[in-house]
């Protein structure tokens, strides 16, 4: 960056350290990956230096890619073979399982393979606030309590 992007930003701080002010973003023309190597300045209210430090990556990468992003390949991928095996054995328990209400437990049972691994996709992958966490919890917890009750009345 050809000036300082901090320069407009200020803090109020309290005598005890703490900030009262929201915490803001900073915009950068440059990717994350153009960050890591340069040096972070930190100055005071005058502008007199007080820390600095050089931006590095947390990342431990393999095949020039971060690791947890292998990580989360490897848990979509899982996730998408859970749903679309869970998928064909529904299918099969439709076609070929004549006894109705056996068949409607067994789907209950299997449904719950392809619901747990697309809540840990969708935990994995996305950045979930917290009420949405909740929701999250709040469902699988309901399908975890429909599937003791398919157990129990089978």
């Amino acid at each position: 960056a050809s000036e300082d992007p901090w320069s407009a930003t200020r803090y109020n701080v309290s005598i005890d350290g703490q900030s009262n002010e929201a915490r803001e973003m900073l915009k950068l023309d440059l990717t994350q990956n153009e960050i890591f190597g340069h040096a972070l300045l930190v100055t005071d209210a005058d502008g007199m230096p007080v820390a600095c430090g050089s931006v590095t990556s947390a990342c431990i990468t393999v095949l020039g890619i971060c690791f947890y992003q292998w990580m989360r390949i490897a848990t979509g991928t899982c996730a998408i073979l859970a749903v679309l095996n869970s998928a064909w054995l529904i299918n099969k328990h439709f076609r070929h399982n004549k006894n109705a209400s056996l068949r409607k437990y067994t789907i209950r049972i299997l449904l719950m393979v392809p619901i747990y691994s697309l809540q840990s996709f969708i935990a994995l992958w996305f950045k979930v606030n917290p009420v949405a966490a909740e929701l999250l919890e709040f469902f699988r917890k309901l399908i975890e309590s429909i599937v003791i009750v398919a157990f129990l009345q089978f």
